[in-house]
C-alpha cells in the first residue's frame, strides 16, 4: 500500500489547500500574489477541480480549469500545482499529475496547459517528461491580462 491517497479534494480541505496556496506563492517568489481566502475558495468550488494527496495531512494539490479552444476544443488549465517540500520526491506529484490527466482525459480535453517561470527548472523538467510542449518556445504567443480593476465602470 502507498504512504499517501490521491482524491478529489471536498469543501474540509480547502483551509489545507489554501494554506499549501500561499506556500507555493512564497515558493515561486510572490508571496503577495494570493489575494483569495479560504472563503472566495469555498464559494467558487463549482469552478474549479482540485486533487489532493494525503498521507497524515494534506500533502500536495493540483487544481484545475476548465475552457474552450474554439481550434481545439475542451481543454483543462492546470492552474497550481504544489507538493509540500517535506513530501517530494516520494511519487506524489507524479501521482497527482495522473490523476489530473486522467480526469481531464475523460472529461473529453485535447490537451491541458500550464504557466511555468523560467527560472522554475524542476517544474521544467517535471512537465517535459509528461510531453509537455514549451508554446513561448514553438509558437512564439505571449500571455496578457486584463485587469478588470482597470476598467471604466461607465
Amino acid at each position: 500500500m502507498s504512504e499517501f491517497n490521491i482524491r478529489r479534494a471536498s469543501e474540509e480541505d480547502v483551509d489545507e489547500i489554501y494554506r499549501m496556496l500561499r506556500e507555493l506563492a512564497a515558493h515561486l517568489k510572490e508571496p503577495d500574489a494570493v489575494t483569495t481566502t479560504p472563503e472566495k475558495l469555498r464559494q467558487d468550488q463549482k469552478l474549479y477541480q482540485c486533487m489532493v494527496a494525503e498521507s497524515m495531512t494534506a500533502g500536495g494539490f493540483a487544481l484545475y480549469v476548465y475552457k474552450y479552444d474554439a481550434c481545439k476544443g475542451q481543454m483543462a488549465i492546470l492552474d497550481s500545482f504544489y507538493v509540500a517540500p517535506e513530501n517530494r520526491s516520494r511519487g506524489i506529484g507524479l501521482s497527482l499529475m495522473k490523476a489530473v490527466e486522467q480526469d481531464v482525459a475523460e472529461c473529453g480535453c485535447s490537451q491541458m496547459e500550464m504557466l511555468v517561470h523560467d527560472w522554475n527548472a524542476r517544474a521544467i523538467e517535471f512537465y517535459l517528461k509528461r510531453s509537455a510542449v514549451n508554446y513561448t518556445d514553438q509558437m512564439h504567443w505571449h500571455i496578457y491580462r486584463i485587469p478588470l480593476s482597470n476598467i471604466s465602470k461607465t
